[in-house]
């Protein structure tokens, strides 16, 4: 499933894989989680989309066999750090649908991997984007 939409995504925005800027994020964790499992994020970037990638690192140590480690329970307050032209977008997971409000220049980990323990998410900027928002 993961490696079909990613390829779908691929072969819908080639320039994100091929020529985009690739740009490794901070994670912030939520201290009463800082000893659980830890978050691998960046993202690749061209001017008119982003794709926001975030998967989970050690995370069977810390949640129940068959469970996935989403949702606040796992990440608490965690946030993912994204640089300032990231300020109010939307990122759209493609494997879930969830859309998550880039806020104060972060999105909450929680609400990224709210279903699903691994996010691709994607955000059209410039011109792209003041097409969608407009009424």
């Amino acid at each position: 499933f993961t490696t079909t939409e990613t390829l779908r995504l691929r072969r819908a925005a080639p320039e994100l894989f091929t020529t985009g800027e690739y740009l490794p994020l901070d994670v912030h964790l939520d201290p009463a989680f800082s000893s659980g499992p830890q978050i691998v994020a960046f993202l690749r970037r061209t001017p008119r989309q982003q794709a926001l990638v975030a998967v989970p690192r050690f995370a069977a140590a810390i949640v129940d066999e068959g469970r996935w480690p989403t949702g606040t329970s796992t990440w608490g307050e965690s946030v993912v750090v994204l640089p300032e032209e990231c300020e109010g977008l939307t990122f759209a997971n493609i494997f879930t649908g969830e859309c998550v409000l880039a806020t104060d220049r972060r999105v909450r980990v929680a609400e990224l991997l709210g279903e699903f323990p691994v996010a691709l998410a994607t955000a059209n900027v410039g011109p792209a984007r003041l097409a969608t928002a407009a009424p």
